[in-house]
């Protein structure tokens, strides 16, 4: 019996946050890291961040110079925040439509 109570209440919680996500807008985040001279970036870190608060969106690692995620965000104002072991980190503000117009970034 109290195992299909926590089941039902897992159960619960999953279809409420489902239901919370569902409307809000989706975005495709496509970025190449790029040197100087053009060359792909071997590795680092992506982040995208809510201005408001610093709470983090969505971040992970990128290989080889590329990366490719989606996020949903409520939130109006974002920044954008590429960053790899030699070069100077890259910032971007702007709406979610902005930073998911993003395409290349070039890491001095």
């Amino acid at each position: 019996m109290k195992k299909r109570i926590l089941l039902a209440s897992i159960g619960s919680l999953f279809l409420c946050f489902a239901s919370a996500q569902k409307g809000q807008p989706t975005y495709e985040l496509k970025l190449s890291m790029l040197d100087n001279l053009r060359n792909p970036i071997s590795s680092g870190y992506v982040t995208v961040l809510s201005v408001l608060d610093s709470t983090v969106v969505v971040g992970d690692y990128f290989v080889d110079g590329e990366y490719e995620t989606r996020f949903s965000t409520t939130t109006e104002k974002l920044l954008l925040r590429v960053s790899s072991l030699g070069f100077d980190d890259y910032f971007l503000k702007g709406s979610p439509p902005e930073i998911a117009a993003v395409d290349e970034v070039s890491l001095p």
